[in-house]
């Protein structure tokens, strides 16, 4: 079980900043050069390569060239595979075309494999990444931790500079201070990486965490979870939580996208989103039974206004948040379709659209009366334990 927390790189002298405004400017430099020397075939595309094989720029450390040619290496790996998968559908669309009005034999008779085919970072279907961002991951052979007095601890990071006839590099010694979150990590296992990155012109320093994924808990009871976009989440126990997030995807949708509002915006939401799913009580809880996201469909006749406002509402990272309780707490995750969980009574199992108006549910069989969320929540729950939809339905995560 892995986690991460970042920490906000503050805390320094304004000299440190401009040391990793430097550092910053010489990386995505470096980062460049080799994409670009992969790209030509001058350097090779793996996963790991020697120092030795790699040209110096500003940045002449042995380590950090090595950590450098890894994140770029990782970027055009993706790049690479994607090309791969677009080139080989296009050559499958043309092979059925081909096939079909008895074209192109010598085409068709081959494998796929046996075509000579151009490099694939040559061809149309690769395109090569521009490096604009500052993200590095760097190993313990470059940065230690040390307790401070004044601060929680001292990064102290060996700077990507070696001067000729000397041996070891510098030290960068950045402070930082444990928060709410680093501290539920206090007792895990710390990797021995840091990820150093600018995010919204902040520097930020981030470390990796694990331990040993905790058993299923035996014991319990399942809890089906609705989650909405007035409501959060709302539970088939009756708990109830995310009230106020409806006002933030107002003002969310009210902002330019891409402005520094806009994303101070949807950091804020995330934080109020996980805010709500820690307070959720899952101390007697052995199951989550979750609503499956594959089945959410997107055509709809809403206006466009009211779309944009929907559109942040953002139901993945709750449903994300919800799995890593579970991972963390040794919670069965089970998924199941939500189809018709806001129409089906909860008590009688009568299914109609005009049971449902708006936030309150009323059925027309039975008569039985509840919050429209609280509702679909026990019908959730139902679906997960009796497996109404057949097991074929029904995904265990």
């Amino acid at each position: 079980m892995i986690r991460s927390a970042k920490h906000i790189l503050k805390f320094q002298t304004d000299f440190k900043t401009s040391q990793l405004e430097q550092i910053e400017k010489d990386v995505i430099e470096t980062m460049q050069l080799y994409a670009d020397l992969i790209c030509k075939g001058e350097l090779p595309l793996d996963k790991h390569t020697s120092s030795a094989m790699l040209p110096d720029t500003n940045i002449n450390h042995s380590a950090w060239k090595v950590y450098i040619y890894n994140e770029v290496s990782g970027i055009l790996r993706s790049q690479v595979k994607k090309a791969k998968n677009k080139r080989f559908k296009a050559y499958q669309q043309f092979y059925v075309k081909c096939k079909k009005v008895g074209k192109h034999k010598s085409f068709t008779l081959k494998r796929f494999s046996e075509l000579n085919l151009k490099f694939i970072q040559c061809s149309k279907y690769f395109k090569k990444p521009i490096i604009k961002s500052f993200s590095i991951s760097l190993g313990k052979e470059v940065f230690n931790i040390r307790y401070g007095n004044h601060f929680d601890n001292w990064v102290k990071i060996s700077m990507p500079y070696l001067e000729r006839g000397i041996r070891n590099a510098s030290m960068l010694k950045l402070p930082i201070n444990q928060h709410s979150q680093s501290l539920k990590f206090s007792k895990w296992n710390r990797k021995q990486s840091i990820r150093i990155f600018k995010t919204d012109d902040k520097y930020f320093l981030q470390f990796v965490y694990e331990k040993e994924t905790p058993k299923l808990r035996a014991k319990g009871s399942s809890l089906g979870i609705d989650q909405g976009y007035k409501v959060l989440v709302t539970c088939s126990d009756g708990q109830v939580q995310g009230q106020e997030l409806e006002v933030l995807y107002k003002r969310i949708s009210q902002k330019k996208q891409g402005s520094k509002a806009f994303k101070r915006l949807l950091v804020h939401r995330n934080n109020e989103i996980n805010r709500a799913c820690n307070q959720l009580n899952l101390t007697n809880v052995k199951e989550l039974v979750l609503e499956d996201l594959k089945y959410l469909k997107h055509k709809t006749k809403l206006s466009t206004k009211l779309m944009n406002t929907l559109q942040r509402w953002s139901y993945l990272k709750t449903m994300t948040k919800l799995e890593s309780l579970g991972q963390t707490n040794g919670i069965l995750v089970s998924k199941v379709n939500p189809a018709y969980t806001s129409q089906r009574c909860s008590e009688c199992g009568h299914t109609d659209k005009e049971n449902r108006k708006g936030l309150s549910f009323s059925c027309l069989e039975c008569g039985h009366e509840s919050d429209a969320d609280y509702n679909a929540a026990r019908n959730i729950v139902n679906l997960g334990v009796y497996s109404l939809q057949g097991p074929e339905k029904v995904e265990r995560s």
